[in-house]
């Protein structure tokens, strides 16, 4: 043999011994994809600068199931399972059990009325439930209706889902790689569905983690609290809503049924004003300029899978991460100004120190029993009630304190309202100081609209520091006005039953404690919400909920 065939001989085997460790190497990482794909480094990594409307590592699979008696639709369903090889998905099609490195929590997404056969109405989740199922989710989109028709979709719902939890447990392809973690999600006459049947799930001893409603038909002795149940609450509501069942009939002195209501009640605790039986969030989205004219339909657009993602990363995959999006309130890479202008978001905590919620309906006494003190003549017709009875336009179901502001003495006097802390305490437990507040709409204040700038300052016995909130959650935008009718100027707007409206939504601003330098956090004496630098013209506003949040 010569030098020549040797060194050849050498050279095979050498680059049979790269290729082999070559394999081993792409097999490890498959490997170590499937199995923590939440800490695998890359582009595709669920967690890592996370982006939460980017679609995620996984491809997706889909099977569709049909259990149904003959001409019902309630026993149709489509499975999107995520896969990382093409022969997960070829094996299930063929009536195998998925096989995974691994297991994933259940989405169940219950459908809107009224778009197209009701055959198919779960079909129109395919952008959402995909991009969930990318994400490391098993979803589910069923079909609610029975009996050809809608009458009888929100009477048996209760049924209806034990049927397919049942199906997707037992009997299901995927029924050896899901969990027992459950999130749910409705969309209008499925949020309703949902509302009412949640409990279905706890009941089949799986774990209610998260429900998401988007625009849910509520009736207004709809009420939940989800406490004990479920982790998590996200409501979602946009303008502009072509639905206006969804959207919220109010009457002039009634509650304004939408999830607004839902929202502000679920998890309330009544009598104890600093803990709640679940962790919740609300986003009202101004949307006219996504889609001319609003649609009721949005379930697909960017905003609502990043959010949802985002919401089901945080509660059923418990990436605290994601919190960022909601609690925090930044704003998903994927999204900019000029596809969603205005987010109104609120948020609470699970524990909170609360400073004033005014279900006291006092004036002058705050919740921890401190005074409440407002600026002499620059602070005028405030008074604590029902949102729903003295705002005409607030879709909320809360005790709140309304003022208004009056620059006729003088632009520049002090216009503040302060909360004394009834002796010096310690914030060293928390992180945070919160509230909601909204402009009120009204043609004689603020008529340009603009959005204000205002201060949050806090006094200690060590020092008093302010801070504006255009540097901490920006300013606070006016009201999106609507299409309600407005009597002539210097009369009050009216509200009609068959006519969209605008809704003053309050949305919570959330600052570090550690942003205001120079007091004695172990000794603070009061919070002040200041408007002295609002010059331009009266506002009208609401507020609620100043509190301490922890971490």
């Amino acid at each position: 043999m010569n030098l020549g065939n040797i060194f050849c001989r050498i050279g095979i085997i050498a680059l049979l011994i790269l290729t082999i460790l070559g394999l081993f190497w792409v097999y490890q990482i498959r490997q170590y994809t499937v199995l923590n794909p939440a800490i695998f480094p890359g582009p595709g990594d669920v967690t890592a600068n996370p982006t939460p409307g980017r679609t995620g590592p996984y491809d997706v699979c889909t099977y569709d199931y049909d259990f149904s008696p003959v001409e019902d639709q309630w026993g149709k369903g489509r499975i999107y399972v995520p896969i990382l090889e093409d022969e997960q998905c070829e094996n299930a099609q063929r009536g195998n059990a998925f096989v995974t490195n691994r297991d994933f929590n259940l989405v169940i997404i219950a459908h809107a009325d009224g778009q197209g056969p009701i055959a198919d109405a779960h079909l129109n989740y395919s952008a959402l439930a995909n991009h969930l199922a990318s994400n490391a989710l098993i979803v589910v989109s069923i079909n609610r209706y029975a009996l050809q028709s809608s009458g009888g979709a929100i009477d048996i719902i209760e049924q209806v889902l034990e049927n397919h939890l049942n199906y997707l447990y037992d009997e299901s392809p995927v029924r050896n790689v899901i969990t027992n973690n459950v999130g749910l999600i409705g969309h209008s006459a499925g949020g309703r569905a949902m509302i009412r049947a949640a409990y279905v799930v706890d009941d089949l001893n799986k774990n209610l983690r998260a429900v998401a409603l988007m625009a849910p038909t509520i009736s207004l002795n709809e009420t939940t609290s989800f406490d004990g149940i479920a982790n998590g609450f996200l409501g979602i509501q946009i303008t502009e809503d072509s639905d206006f069942n969804a959207y919220g009939g109010k009457a002039e002195h009634q509650i304004m049924s939408s999830v607004f209501k839902i929202y502000d009640e679920v998890g309330v605790n009544p009598g104890n004003a600093n803990t709640f039986g679940i962790e919740k969030d609300m986003l009202y989205v101004q949307m006219e300029t996504v889609v001319p004219g609003g649609s009721h339909y949005f379930q697909n657009q960017p905003f609502t899978l990043a959010y949802i993602n985002a919401f089901m990363q945080l509660h059923l995959n418990h990436h605290n991460i994601f919190r960022r999006f909601l609690k925090y309130q930044e704003r998903p890479p994927s999204l900019n100004l000029a596809q969603v202008p205005n987010i109104w978001q609120q948020h609470e905590d699970l524990s909170r120190l609360t400073l004033a919620d005014f279900q006291n309906g006092d004036i002058s006494e705050n919740t921890l029993g401190g005074d409440i003190e407002f600026s002499n003549l620059t602070i005028t017709n405030q008074q604590v009630a029902e949102a729903h009875l003295i705002d005409p336009f607030s879709p909320h179901h809360s005790q709140v304190l309304s003022f208004e502001t009056d620059v006729s003495i003088s632009p520049n006097a002090e216009k503040r309202v302060t909360f004394h802390l009834p002796a010096p305490t310690s914030l060293n437990a928390y992180a945070y100081i919160g509230f909601r507040i909204t402009q009120v709409y009204h043609p004689d204040e603020n008529p340009s609209g603009s959005p204000i700038n205002f201060a949050v300052e806090i006094a200690s016995t060590g020092g008093t520091t302010s801070r504006q909130v255009s540097d901490h959650g920006g300013l606070l935008p006016f009201p999106a006005v609507l299409s309600a009718p407005v009597n002539p100027p210097n009369s009050a707007p009216e509200v009609n039953q068959s006519n969209g409206q605008t809704k003053n939504a309050m949305r919570s601003y959330l600052i570090r404690l550690s942003a205001f330098e120079g007091i004695d956090l172990a000794q603070v004496q009061s919070v002040s919400i200041d408007f002295t630098d609002v010059v331009a013209a009266d506002v009208h506003l609401i507020l609620d909920d100043v509190a301490f949040y922890g971490f």
